[in-house]
């Protein structure tokens, strides 16, 4: 089956929500100042040929100062650890920065109080 340009250009399934996060424990309920682990599945990726670093990590949580970056540029992570120093929702942001955008995103209710 032959493509088309703009197929080439801009395949189907580019910015899609293919990397899936999920909490580690769904039992867990995530408190400010201990440890979030979330695990990261690519396997949604593989008919586009995996997950392409580099990925960028976003944490945004309740307040400004709750904002946090980091570029993995060597490593697929299987696993993330957050540390929320506030409650509140938390939402996870992890994707690709080039090759097609997939993203995965995640949001965590996290017990404890609020920064004010």
């Amino acid at each position: 089956m032959a493509t088309t340009f703009l197929e080439e250009l801009s395949p189907p399934g580019l910015r899609a929500a293919k990397i899936v996060l999920a909490l580690a424990d769904a039992r867990d309920i995530p408190r400010a100042f201990a440890p979030v682990l979330i695990t990261v599945s690519y396997a949604a990726l593989v008919s586009d040929g995996g997950a392409m670093l580099p990925l960028e990590l976003l944490v945004k949580g309740p307040s400004q100062a709750s904002l946090t970056r980091h570029v993995y540029r060597r490593v697929l992570p299987s696993q993330i650890t957050i540390q929320p120093r506030e409650g509140g929702s938390y939402l996870v942001l992890l994707r690709e920065i080039g090759h097609n955008q997939h993203y995965g995103q995640l949001v965590v209710e996290v017990e404890g109080a609020q920064i004010e």
